[in-house]
């Protein structure tokens, strides 16, 4: 990939590779960098911020490739996915349900996405789908899948957490 001093992936990034771009989210800094398949730089930009066309946090996104549009869920309190151009510009904001926390979220079609639930964020006595397919226009609920699991694999490392050692759970990995 093209490394410029205004260009540099890091250790901190999340990525996609589409048929046409590879994104890289800089999930620390709030960088987006979109790079052609031979790993040209095409564009990148920083929409970080606190205001309402700017995201808290860039660590889950997807790409629409038919609309080059960037979807990324804000998930920090916010409750929301932020739509932009791949050229970092902002086209709309989708607001979710507040009881709706999500893990991610994966493009299907030209007007769905398949989004799961966060599991760390139910109630014990929630009955709720995991899995939802939801508009790209408005994030409403098309249908919850009937899809359930009897056990998880979850990432469990032990380490130093807020100057504190311990042993951590995350969210689940895998579904079996």
């Amino acid at each position: 990939l093209e490394t410029r001093n205004d260009v540099l992936v890091n250790g901190s990034s999340n990525y996609g590779i589409y048929d046409s771009i590879i994104i890289f989210s800089d999930y620390i800094n709030g960088e987006f960098l979109v790079f052609n398949k031979k790993g040209k730089i095409k564009n990148h930009f920083n929409n970080k911020g606190g205001s309402g066309e700017e995201y808290m946090s860039c660590l889950k996104f997807m790409y629409d490739e038919k609309a080059q549009e960037i979807f990324v869920l804000d998930d920090i309190r916010l409750h929301r996915i932020l739509v932009y151009s791949i050229n970092g510009q902002f086209k709309r904001k989708l607001s979710l349900p507040k009881e709706c926390k999500l893990d991610q979220i994966i493009d299907i079609n030209d007007s769905l996405f398949l989004a799961k639930r966060s599991e760390l964020y139910m109630r014990l006595d929630d009955k709720g789908f995991d899995y939802l397919l939801m508009s790209k226009k408005d994030a409403r609920t098309i249908s919850a899948l009937p899809i359930s699991f009897l056990k998880r694999i979850y990432r469990v490392f032990t380490g130093i957490v807020d100057g504190k050692r311990g042993r951590y759970m995350t969210s689940p990995w895998d579904n079996i």
